[in-house]
């Protein structure tokens, strides 16, 4: 029998080999990076330090999305999403995206990367629009990280939507 890591890798694999490869996406773990020019993309599935390893119990993850700008030196230190300027979770940038995803054995992958697939498309198309807001947020603050911008529903802002936690 598989334990569960194994199945999340050969997912992730698979994942990236049928859906991101094509679309010019590089892989290293669980981390989806594609060069864009100026910056760098980075889609990070990070699993919840609760999971366990037996396959009756989901695989919980979270996706972060994180840019590195080319012609700027790496952000020191860097511990929280390794080579990036700034990150963010995927709920605040693509819109309908929920704040975590669960992998059920045995893995359908089809049916899982449909659902993700969408969210980091949106993500990344949300993203590029946004990019020298993000750039320059990141330049004021001196280079310091910082978290939330503004929200992002399409490209109307809703004065429902919490304006702090939102790209």
């Amino acid at each position: 029998m598989r334990d569960m890591k194994r199945w999340v890798e050969d997912f992730f694999s698979e994942f990236h080999r049928h859906h991101l490869k094509p679309l010019g996406f590089k892989k290293v773990r669980h981390t989806f990076s594609r060069d864009l020019g100026d910056y760098v993309e980075r889609f990070n599935f990070q699993g919840s330090a609760w999971n366990s390893s037996d396959e009756k119990d989901p695989w919980l993850f979270y996706i972060n999305v994180g840019v590195e700008f080319r012609d700027l030196p790496p952000r020191t230190p860097c511990l929280d999403f390794p080579k990036t300027h700034w990150w963010q979770r995927i709920e605040h940038i693509a819109l309908n995206a929920s704040d975590s995803y669960n992998l059920h054995f045995p893995i359908d992958s089809e049916l899982a990367a449909s659902e993700l697939l969408p969210h980091i498309k949106s993500a990344s198309e949300n993203l590029s629009r946004h990019i020298p807001r993000v750039l320059n947020s990141y330049l004021e603050n001196d280079g310091m990280f910082e978290l939330g911008l503004h929200p992002v529903v399409g490209d109307v802002e809703d004065a429902s939507v919490n304006h702090d936690a939102y790209l």
